[in-house]
């Protein structure tokens, strides 16, 4: 499988698209297959997305990373961990973006995300109760309780 990089747009305007149509696609996702460039435009907020209906692709000449900076500006290219096209179960990637997809792919549904969702809510109460009484910082990272056995 072909690497891919991630990176952010700096060039909004394509060659016979409206000016500026791509100001609200600031990712980049870009990887080499069967002698073609590929792009995909995205957008980052609470989850990185994949716009795929918006895909560029090119003859594969020079290295991807210049081809990327060349035709959208890539800026803080960074090699992704794993190569295009790899899923891992339960994880959530980039181009997931309906409901239904995200259940899918993550192989859950509402009752199971409901569940997690209380449990990191009695997670996080647990966690500000305790940040009542012990400061995150200082003498209170060396903080323990007299259950705490030496190893």
């Amino acid at each position: 499988m072909p690497d891919a990089v991630a990176y952010e747009n700096t060039v909004t305007t394509m060659p016979g698209w409206v000016p500026d149509s791509f100001v609200d696609q600031p990712r980049g996702y870009a990887y080499e297959h069967d002698g073609r460039f590929i792009h995909l435009f995205g957008r980052h907020g609470q989850l990185w997305t994949i716009s795929s209906g918006l895909t560029f692709f090119q003859q594969s000449i020079g290295t991807l990373d210049d081809w990327a900076k060349a035709n959208f500006g890539a800026k803080d290219n960074k090699k992704m961990s794993a190569p295009a096209g790899t899923v891992i179960d339960g994880v959530w990637r980039p181009g997931l973006f309906w409901e239904e997809q995200i259940f899918q792919a993550l192989r859950v549904d509402r009752v199971i995300r409901r569940s997690a969702e209380q449990a990191l809510h009695s997670l996080v109460e647990r966690l500000s109760e305790l940040l009542l009484y012990i400061e995150p910082e200082g003498a209170g990272l060396t903080a323990t309780d007299h259950a705490r056995v030496n190893c």
